[in-house]
């Protein structure tokens, strides 16, 4: 499974280049970069939850992303369709799960929260973008 799973990575990151990953490289950045602002503002100043600090930064990427990555990236006519917006909310839960698992999990090893958070965007992005591509907007 795992060896299926690298070799579809490989084949999509590595052999087409139709434009759609770049756009969604450079929407993500600037996604990314307005939301990780907010994540790695509310971590540094700590007065809320890692939880909830993740989720507001989540929720933020969400709306966000589902406008520039259905509009803009993939090209979905009927943005404002239920099975589109539930699939990207699912997604994006398992992403801010997933994202506050780590950054917990390393804090609580002792690593910088901060660090954490800014390691793990290449990661998600790979996921999200997979995932958006394949499921969410297919």
């Amino acid at each position: 499974m795992i060896n299926k799973l690298t070799n579809k990575l490989s084949k999509e990151f590595l052999t087409r280049n139709n434009g759609q990953k770049r756009k969604f490289v450079l929407a993500g950045i600037i996604n990314a970069l307005l939301t990780n602002i907010t994540l790695q503002a509310l971590l540094l100043f700590n007065f809320i939850p890692i939880l909830i600090s993740t989720l507001i930064s989540q929720f933020i990427n969400m709306t966000i992303g589902y406008l520039i990555y259905g509009k803009f990236i993939f090209k979905i006519k009927q943005y404002k369709k239920i099975t589109f917006i539930a699939r990207y909310t699912i997604l994006m839960l398992i992403i801010w799960l997933l994202n506050f698992i780590v950054i917990e999990a390393g804090f609580n090893l002792g690593i910088s929260s901060n660090l954490i958070a800014f390691l793990m965007i290449p990661m998600l992005a790979i996921v999200s973008f997979i995932f958006q591509k394949y499921w969410v907007f297919k």
